[in-house]
């Protein structure tokens, strides 16, 4: 996990070093600032994304020479609160005119399948077919995660930590790097 956060940082760095010209004469801060500025990140508290499609199922098909079996999602949700790192993730999934084949992920689909998920802090949940919560707190550090690499996510937890800036110089050139334990409970500064 951590080296996926690290490759995240690393290409969303450059992404926004490109972005925002020219980003080799400022400082990493002045850098996240002019995001934040362009984007609007830190006048963002609350956000919702919503959406309809269709689910692939990796790894679930049939055979190997078939596509991944796939149903329709018929809406889709997701609310982040940056202020108590909390989201909720709601979705409705349904056969639709997709043949009902593979192994698992709960074929065919009767009827609406529905799945809500929730993080709060350190504690995420899901919500059960009858509506009652069931801990997965082994998944919120994934769910905190996703929440800091949303767009408004991402430039928000790099400029809370930039209290935390290192300057490193080798052979002559020098260096920027961000240390944050801003990104997830489960990540620490070292």
């Amino acid at each position: 996990m951590r080296n996926v956060l690290v490759t995240f940082v690393a290409v969303s760095a450059l992404v926004l070093g490109l972005a925002v010209v020219p980003a080799a004469a400022q400082n990493a801060r002045a850098l996240l600032q002019a995001a934040d500025t362009a984007v609007g990140a830190s006048k963002v508290n609350r956000i919702q994304y919503t959406g309809t499609g269709r689910i692939s199922y990796l790894g679930q098909n049939f055979t190997t020479a078939d596509d991944w079996p796939r149903v329709d999602m018929k809406s889709y949700s997701q609310t982040i609160d940056y202020g108590s790192k909390a989201a909720k993730e709601e979705m409705v999934r349904v056969q639709g005119n997709n043949p009902p084949r593979g192994g698992g992920a709960g074929f065919p689909i009767n009827g609406e399948q529905r799945g809500t998920t929730f993080v709060n802090g350190n504690y995420a949940w899901n919500l059960n077919a009858q509506g009652q919560p069931q801990a997965q707190n082994d998944q919120a550090e994934m769910r905190q995660f996703m929440i800091w690499v949303s767009p408004h996510g991402f430039i928000k937890a790099a400029l809370a930590a930039s209290r935390q800036w290192a300057s490193t110089g080798r052979r002559g050139s020098s260096m920027r790097r961000i240390c944050s334990s801003a990104w997830s409970p489960g990540f620490q500064a070292r």
